[in-house]
């Protein structure tokens, strides 16, 4: 069948790794931040703290909004910045 119709089998297999990185994606746990709460306790805004830690503000704005999760070594960056763990600024909900 494949040999036959090899369209047919490309999308058989773009459909089944679609529905697999779906599959993956939902069971991803959420993670929420302290990002804009600890801002605010350093009073400095988020073009300022972007600065700090070598990114965009809207980085630090997608951030705060929990529409982005940072990679590794920015959530290091942010942790040092505050003098908190990765796990006290960014929080899992499992």
């Amino acid at each position: 069948m494949c040999l036959e119709r090899p369209n047919v089998a490309v999308q058989y297999l773009h459909e089944c790794s679609t529905y697999a990185t779906l599959s993956r994606m939902s069971t991803t746990p959420k993670i929420t931040n302290r990002l804009k709460v600890l801002r605010a306790e350093k009073n400095i805004t988020q073009a300022e703290l972007a600065e700090l830690v070598g990114v965009t503000r809207s980085t630090i704005n997608y951030l705060e909004k929990n529409e982005y999760t940072p990679s590794l070594p920015l959530a290091m960056r942010l942790a040092r910045y505050f003098g908190q763990t990765i796990e006290k600024i960014f929080i899992s909900e499992d």
